[in-house]
């Protein structure tokens, strides 16, 4: 791409880039300037307008120029020539006008661009041609909400990049933005919350660069002090932005869980927290699967980021052997991932194996699961013998009933694994 010519006053530059914040035209606007290369504010132009230069002169004789945005049907008027063609620079010459504005002063030149940025610098109703020589032009403002909304610009020197810096207002406690000129070696050594770019009106934007340290981590389940069990997901992120929310999601075998109100589980923390927790109510339902979370930072500015997930944790209640025979004395154990409250004093529970085929109980008491310390799991070994009947070569099945004697609401309709026989 060929560059235009240059110049801001001292210098500035006309390029066919259109604002990237906003993909509007980016017009010079002032008002009395000598000559259009003075002017450094811009103005972003609607979707009907054109950027426009005109050129008064005083009764005295003194010239100026006018810049800014005028509707396309205006600049199609008496003063205009030359047809138009999108997406390429259009001048309309500077045809005398005439016209004399409420303080005497007479306009004797308008002209209508667009398809360029600042294009109404560009030599237009006779002012100079640009200067060529400078660098960048960047936006250039001490103190905005939204660095997109800056409308001043300057020339950068040679060996300079554009900069967009965020900063915490004392007063406000808001994120606000300056933006301007750093020394290209400079910006190596910035944090992420300053972004350095090397096209002219670049620094209209803070690229999110906010990255985890490391994946989530999803913690064993707990009882808290309320009695409730949760889980925690842990993450570390190095980041100077204050304005980072980190979105925490839960899935259970690759799905997004659903709360009690059939809604996505999810938790937003400002930049200042990093462990979200899920109460394990919201599992009811989804057993026998496995738990991940995903941790999703997000700016208020910038586009987001993709998230990172956690270790896998399998939820439910496992039993083994999966296989018994019949007339063997044997044990079948359980092992729960979740904690196992009962409303038994000593935290036993009534399970209830019970053969398929006759509906014999083959047992009527309670067992207690006890929490191993080594792999944090809940633990419940269960005698079995199958004494011989009728049908005793036959294939058939061990099921338990349903948990009984559970506050724990996570275990409601919830059914253990079935057992072979034979």
């Amino acid at each position: 791409m060929i560059r235009m010519p240059k110049m801001i006053y001292l210098v500035l530059i006309t390029v066919t880039l259109i604002s990237s914040a906003t993909c509007e035209k980016l017009c010079l606007y002032c008002d009395h300037v000598p000559i259009p290369q003075d002017c450094s504010r811009v103005v972003r132009c609607g979707a009907h307008e054109d950027c426009y230069v005109e050129k008064f002169v005083t009764p005295d004789g003194y010239k100026y120029y006018s810049l800014g945005c005028r509707d396309i049907d205006k600049c199609s008027g008496v003063s205009a020539i030359g047809k138009r063609s999108s997406g390429s620079l259009v001048l309309r010459d500077n045809l005398p006008v005439e016209e004399a504005n409420d303080n005497g002063d007479t306009s004797f030149c308008r002209a209508c661009c667009n398809g360029k940025t600042i294009c109404n610098v560009d030599n237009l109703c006779g002012s100079p041609e640009p200067n060529t020589y400078g660098g960048h032009i960047c936006f250039h403002c001490a103190q905005v909400e939204h660095p997109g909304k800056c409308n001043q610009i300057t020339l950068c020197g040679q060996g300079q990049s554009c900069k967009v810096v965020q900063y915490i207002n004392r007063f406000s406690k808001r994120p606000n933005y300056s933006s301007g000129c750093e020394e290209r070696d400079e910006c190596s050594l910035l944090n992420d919350s300053t972004e350095c770019c090397d096209s002219d009106f670049c620094n209209d934007n803070l690229p999110c660069k906010v990255r985890l340290n490391d994946n989530p981590v999803l913690s064993i389940p707990y009882i808290n002090q309320e009695g409730d069990v949760e889980f925690n997901c842990t993450f570390r992120s190095s980041t100077s932005r204050l304005d980072v929310m980190y979105k925490v999601s839960w899935t259970v075998d690759g799905h997004p869980l659903k709360n009690r109100n059939g809604i996505d589980e999810v938790t937003l923390l400002s930049s200042y927290e990093h462990v979200a927790i899920l109460d394990a109510y919201n599992l009811n339902g989804n057993l026998n699967k496995m738990l991940r979370c995903k941790v999703e930072p997000q700016c208020s500015i910038g586009d987001p980021l993709p998230g990172s997930h956690s270790n896998g944790y399998w939820v439910g209640i496992k039993i083994s052997p999966q296989r018994i025979s019949h007339t063997v004395e044997q044990n079948i154990t359980l092992v729960s991932t979740l904690p196992v409250i009962s409303s038994d004093g000593l935290h036993k529970l009534y399970i209830g194996p019970q053969i398929e085929s006759t509906g014999q109980n083959l047992t009527a008491c309670k067992y207690t699961f006890e929490l191993d310390p080594f792999t944090r799991k809940y633990t419940s070994t269960i005698p079995v013998h199958i004494k011989p009947h009728s049908f005793f070569l036959n294939s058939d099945k061990l099921f338990f009933r349903q948990l009984k004697d559970l506050n724990f609401p996570i275990f409601r309709n919830y059914n253990l694994p079935i057992v072979q026989i034979g």
